[in-house]
């Protein structure tokens, strides 16, 4: 259906999807031209499920997806082989949707990261940006620039590291420098190494981004969106909707307890009280994900029974979010259970071990 779409929007006016509640009007068929607010957010639904998926060449799944490590493991990236100018062309669309969302405020289903928004704004980007999309990278640049904390010497640096100037996308091979694919990293240069592989990551696929603003400048202002943050130019294009607690409970499974159990009665009935910001930071505990898109789940969501004994109310839950799972204890009430979750979610850590193996 993007594609469909993209193809209409190629001639059409800009002026015709300034449209201030949608920039659009479609059909399923001939016969039903659909101008309806509801049936259009369904459109926008679908939509976001091709740009997710393999079935357009635009996003891939960030390594923190792919790997279900880091932070934003729902993220997706601006593919980085699409380089074609039927590529630039869907982009543009992609733009022009990202444009009509601030503009009518119907947003995209798309989970994408800060560094996305930051390109658009034309604003930095830094080391710390890799985290969100690519954590594994961020480790081993910290590797990299850190030789002497990880006991690696000139003697030993072949044993550890043995890497080319160049990155690899699947059978694509990318040289950093000339003849960058028969430059051994060393001790020596190991610095340049990785300047020049963050940088790479970073700026991946330039074009694509020009494309998506020439998108947005058909729909808005561009020289407007310097008004905003990356995270209120996200906010504007991006749905924050996280799966209604209903359908989560729903798709919770309880291992070694049972649904009626009273501590679980309060666990629930705590994550229900719970307000709209303390939600999302849950959301991030159990699944490291900022939202838990209910066509996108990770798999079940499993409540176990605690595996440590001591005075129940000194314990802490234990959550694995690799198997989105979450060892529970008995808290012996609801004032308690609400307590300690808050808490937790509120101590909640980022910052994954940077043990790395080259």
């Amino acid at each position: 259906m993007f594609s469909q779409i993209s193809r209409d929007l190629e001639t059409a006016a800009n002026k015709t999807l300034r449209h201030p509640e949608r920039m659009l009007k479609f059909a399923y068929n001939p016969e039903e031209i659909q101008d309806d607010a509801i049936k259009y957010n369904e459109l926008l639904t679908e939509l976001s499920k091709e740009l997710q998926s393999p079935l357009l060449p635009l996003l891939i799944p960030s390594q923190n997806n792919v790997l279900n490590v880091g932070n934003g493991r729902d993220n997706w990236m601006i593919n980085p082989t699409s380089t074609l100018p039927a590529h630039m062309c869907l982009f543009t669309t992609l733009g022009k949707f990202f444009g009509s969302a601030i503009r009518t405020e119907n947003r995209l289903r798309l989970s994408l990261p800060v560094i996305v928004f930051k390109h658009l704004l034309h604003e930095n980007v830094t080391t710390e940006d890799l985290r969100d999309f690519d954590f594994p990278l961020y480790k081993l640049l910290h590797k990299l620039r850190n030789l002497e904390a990880y006991g690696i010497t000139a003697e030993n640096f072949g044993q550890h590291i043995s890497e080319k100037f160049i990155v690899k996308y699947g059978e694509e091979v990318v040289e950093f420098c000339e003849d960058g694919a028969k430059i051994d990293v060393t001790f020596e240069n190991v610095g340049q190494y990785a300047d020049l592989l963050e940088k790479h990551k970073l700026f991946e696929n330039p074009k694509a981004y020009d494309s998506i603003r020439k998108g947005m400048a058909a729909v808005v202002s561009i020289d407007k969106l310097s008004l905003f943050t990356t995270a209120q130019l996200r906010e504007l294009i991006c749905l924050n909707q996280e799966v209604k607690l209903e359908v989560l409970e729903e798709n919770t499974e309880n291992e070694n307890c049972r649904r009626t159990d009273p501590h679980i009665e309060n666990f629930w009935g705590a994550i229900k009280s719970l307000k709209e910001s303390e939600l999302s930071k849950f959301i991030d505990y159990i699944a490291r994900r900022s939202k838990l898109i209910e066509w996108n789940w990770p798999h079940k969501f499993t409540i176990a029974k605690h595996s440590k004994s001591g005075a129940v109310n000194t314990l802490i839950t234990i959550v694995d979010n690799f198997i989105f799972r979450l060892e529970l204890p008995a808290y012996t009430t609801p004032e308690i259970m609400k307590e300690k979750i808050i808490y937790e979610i509120s101590h909640n850590s980022k910052f994954d071990s940077l043990d790395v193996n080259i």
